[in-house]
Order: C-alpha cells, then sequence, then structure tokens
C-alpha cells in the first residue's frame, strides 16, 4: 500500500501544469550600465555640473592658498647645523641594458655630482618681514636663491613682487632638512647642507 501511495504522489510531482503568466529572464544587472544611467541622471538634473565645479574651485583654491605646515614657528632663538645628504642603496640600480649603476648598499652622497643651485630660503608668506628679509637676501646673492613658503599664497606673491615664490607641499622639503623654525636658510657647505634657522634683528 505504502509503494502504490509513492508512486502516484511522484506521478503528481512530475506532472507539467503549463505556463503561467509572464516569465522573465534572470539577469544580473551590469554595473557599468548602472554607473553610466546614474551620470545619465546626474547631468540632466544640473547636480554632475555642480559637484565639477565645486572640484574645481577646490582645487584652486588648495593651489592659491595651500594649507600651513604644521610644527613650524617663526624663529625664537638662533639654531645651524649641517646636513649630510648621503644615503644607501636599498636595491641594485640597474640601467636600460641591464649594467648596474650602483650595487645595494651603495653610499651615494647627490652634491658629489650636483651641486646646490641656488640657495634655499624657508619663510613665512604671512610674515612680512620675513618676505622682505628674503628679497634682500636674495639680491646679497645676485638673485641666486629659491623662495619657499610654509605659510601663504605663492600666486599672490609672486605676482605682488615679480619673482616667483614657492610652497613646500606637505612640508615635504622641511621635514627632510629638520626645519622647525623660519626663516631658515639652506646653503651648501662643501658635501653637506648648512641649514640655518635665523632670528631677524630689527
Amino acid at each position: 500500500m505504502l509503494w502504490v501511495l509513492l508512486i502516484q504522489f511522484s506521478e503528481v510531482l512530475a506532472k507539467d501544469f503549463g505556463v503561467h503568466g509572464t516569465l522573465f529572464e534572470i539577469k544580473e544587472e551590469d554595473m557599468l550600465e548602472t554607473i553610466n544611467a546614474r551620470l545619465k541622471t546626474l547631468e540632466r538634473s544640473g547636480v554632475l555640473a555642480l559637484r565639477q565645479k565645486e572640484m574645481k574651485s577646490a582645487a584652486l583654491k588648495s593651489v592659491l592658498y595651500p594649507r600651513p605646515i604644521r610644527n613650524i614657528s617663526d624663529t625664537a632663538y638662533n639654531k645651524a647645523w649641517d646636513l649630510d645628504p648621503t644615503y644607501i642603496v636599498q636595491e641594485d640600480i640597474i640601467n636600460h641594458d641591464g649594467t648596474i649603476l650602483h650595487k645595494a648598499g651603495t653610499k651615494i652622497n647627490p652634491l658629489e655630482t650636483i651641486a646646490l643651485q641656488t640657495n634655499l630660503m624657508f619663510i613665512n608668506g604671512k610674515n612680512a618681514e620675513q618676505i622682505q628679509w628674503a628679497l634682500d637676501r636674495c639680491m646679497e646673492v645676485s638673485n641666486r636663491c629659491k623662495l619657499i613658503l610654509i605659510n601663504g599664497s605663492p600666486g599672490e606673491l609672486s605676482k605682488k613682487y615679480k619673482r616667483d615664490f614657492y610652497f613646500d607641499q606637505n612640508g615635504s622639503i622641511s621635514k627632510k632638512l629638520g626645519i622647525t623654525q623660519v626663516p631658515a636658510l639652506v646653503t651648501q657647505n662643501g658635501l653637506k647642507l648648512r641649514i640655518e634657522e635665523l632670528v631677524l634683528r630689527k
């Protein structure tokens, strides 16, 4: 009796009941199509143009008015030291034809082959006294100096004084040199860099 019931039940399960309603193919939506559709929606609404304008404005502002470098103050006391720029090659330096130029472990001092072309002057571009000091000092050395800001607008100062001002982006140079006060003057002393943080005398 049990076998009969099982056979009848399996026949019911296997029966074709036909098609009812509309069938749709199961398809995963393409990610790129989704993104493009979203961008077109934003473009039509004007949101995309607004966002692009905001990003352009923010980028321009960061160039014209960079963020001040942290942990650098106006000089409170004189300080001077020599910095040896020698570094050790971590892995073989190989040129295009496979020749080893420098083996790993080699000590290299860039000043042995390339001299410091100009003096470097790090100043606070919001401090009028430091700006004037730097300009006067540049004239003393026949303009052979590069003015590097840790605060202030290089664009505005370049326009005002008709000479180039640069900005130490993210404090990358001043950190490597160990500068914590400005004005600071960097010159070459043999195969070392001479760094002086100077108190301006009134």
